[in-house]
């Protein structure tokens, strides 16, 4: 539901279908920020409104959501930034491992295989 001042300074609620993306494991993560239009390319061919409008009837079938549906999408975006924090330190050390070895070849210890 979208509140809405009207002219009269009214509050009016009201409902739209918006896009959403969601995880594989049918989670919601991301809505669009306004609501669907009903547009398309001509190239798209004659049966584009209809198989949009399909899609929005389907929507209409399922339930309601709110932002409460997606506040579990902001806990795993940080712990998604921290992990990339991690890994950007690591590759930090990996890469500063390498350019001590580019350096200083001497400095390697030969391993026989096998």
């Amino acid at each position: 539901m979208t509140p809405l001042k009207t002219p009269s300074g009214a509050t009016d609620v009201y409902r739209a279908i918006y896009e959403v993306h969601y995880e594989s494991d049918g989670r919601p993560v991301a809505y669009s920020e306004h609501p669907a239009t009903i547009g398309w390319d001509p190239s798209d061919g004659d049966d584009a409104p209809l198989a949009i409008l399909d899609r929005m009837r389907e929507a209409l079938t399922k339930p309601v959501l709110t932002e409460q549906d997606f506040q579990s999408r902001d806990a795993g975006i940080e712990a998604v930034e921290l992990a990339n924090v991690g890994m950007k330190s690591f590759e930090a050390e990996i890469l500063e491992s390498l350019n001590d070895l580019k350096n200083h070849p001497e400095s390697v210890t030969p391993y026989k295989f096998g």
